[in-house]
């Protein structure tokens, strides 16, 4: 038989502390098998501390709170996506800017104004998200 790590043993914390919040579970109910999960040495233990519980997917709190965290990571994949290739299109249009006209101070100071501009703006947005 496995032993059970930390994490999984705060895992099932974590899911005991939402249902009693929920008010699934009692106080006295919450605290026996918190200490049952904390104490747990094998996955029967942990299994036992949340018998009688519904799984995360019958959870429709814990689906909704999973499915905001998803779509806050895919806002912030997105938005660090756009800001790499706006760097390297502007990277690029400087580098052929230099080459065919040579550094002027507009292009030395303006591309990286622009380029200032764009993480702000991504920065931003990722904050939002």
């Amino acid at each position: 038989m496995a032993l059970v790590s930390t994490t999984e043993r705060e895992t099932a914390a974590a899911a005991l502390r939402r249902h009693y919040v929920s008010g699934r579970l009692t106080l006295d109910e919450f605290s026996d098998r918190m200490r049952i999960a904390l104490k747990a040495r094998r996955g029967w233990e942990l299994r036992r501390a949340l018998w009688g519980l519904p799984p995360v997917w019958r959870d429709p709190d814990e689906m909704r709170r999973i499915a905001r965290e998803a779509k806050r990571r895919i806002v912030i994949a997105v938005v660090a996506m756009l800001w790499v290739l706006a760097s390297l299109v502007l990277l690029l249009s400087f580098g052929m800017s230099a080459l065919v006209h040579g550094p002027t101070t507009g292009d030395v100071v303006g591309y990286p104004v622009a380029w200032l501009i764009v993480t702000v703006l991504a920065w931003q947005a990722r904050r939002r998200a």
